[in-house]
C-alpha cells in the first residue's frame, strides 16, 4: 500500500513551521510516495479534495503545514491499516506549543489519520460547503458510509497550539448549525458518534 500526503499550506508568516513540517515527513521510517502541498484559501477543502485527487496513493494523510508526525507514523497506521483492512487509522495526538496534552479520540479519529482512498470516493469527498471543521465532517460522513476504523493509542501525531491556529478564525456557531441541519436531513446519526451541537 502506497500513502500519499496532502498538506494545505497557509504562506506568510508560517514559512519557519511549514519547514519543520516537512522535516518530519522527510524523518518518516516508511516514505511517502509522494507529498502534495496546496496553498490553502478561504476553501480549504476544495484544496484538499483536489489534491487527494491528484495522488497517486492507495491511501493519503491530510496533514497541517504546523503540525508535526511521529518519524513512525506512516510506518505504524500502514501496518494497522494493512493487518486490519481498516478505511481509516487514526492515532492519540500530543498538543505543544501554547499547550501542552495528550489526547486519545473515541470513535471520531483527529483530523490527522491514515484515510484510504475508496473510502474518499464512496463518501464523495470533503464537503466543499463546509468551510468549518470539515475534517471532522468527513470522518463522521466516512462512519455513516460504513467505514471501518482503527485507532492506535500512541501519539504519533504532534499539534501545535499557537495563535495563528486555523480554527481561531472559525465562526463555529454558525458552522456547528450548518452541520446539524445537514446531518438530519441526510439522516446521520451523529449523536451515536457521541456528537452534540448544544
Amino acid at each position: 500500500m502506497n500513502v500519499s500526503i496532502i498538506i494545505p499550506r497557509i504562506k506568510g508568516k508560517r514559512e519557519k513551521i511549514f519547514k519543520e513540517a516537512l522535516a518530519s515527513i522527510k524523518e518518516q521510517v516508511e516514505k511517502p510516495i509522494e507529498v502534495i502541498v496546496m496553498d490553502k484559501d478561504e476553501n480549504q477543502r476544495k484544496k484538499i479534495n483536489q489534491g487527494v485527487a491528484k495522488s497517486k496513493g492507495d491511501a493519503f494523510v491530510v496533514f497541517s503545514d504546523d503540525d508535526i508526525l511521529d518519524p513512525a507514523y506512516i510506518k505504524k497506521t500502514a501496518s494497522v491499516m494493512r493487518e486490519t483492512g481498516a478505511d481509516i487509522v487514526g492515532t492519540a495526538l500530543e498538543t505543544f506549543g501554547n499547550r501542552k496534552e495528550i489526547h486519545m479520540f473515541h470513535i471520531i479519529p483527529f483530523g490527522t489519520c491514515l484515510i484510504r482512498k475508496s473510502i474518499w470516493k464512496k463518501v464523495g469527498g470533503y464537503d466543499e460547503k463546509i468551510l468549518g471543521g470539515g475534517d471532522h465532517d468527513f470522518l463522521i460522513m466516512a462512519l455513516h458510509n460504513g467505514a471501518k476504523v482503527e485507532r492506535i493509542a500512541e501519539p504519533l501525531l504532534k499539534y501545535r497550539i499557537h495563535d495563528d491556529n486555523w480554527s481561531n478564525r472559525i465562526n463555529w456557531k454558525k458552522i456547528n448549525k450548518e452541520r446539524e441541519s445537514k446531518y438530519k436531513k441526510l439522516g446521520v446519526d451523529y449523536k451515536s458518534y457521541g456528537i452534540t451541537f448544544d
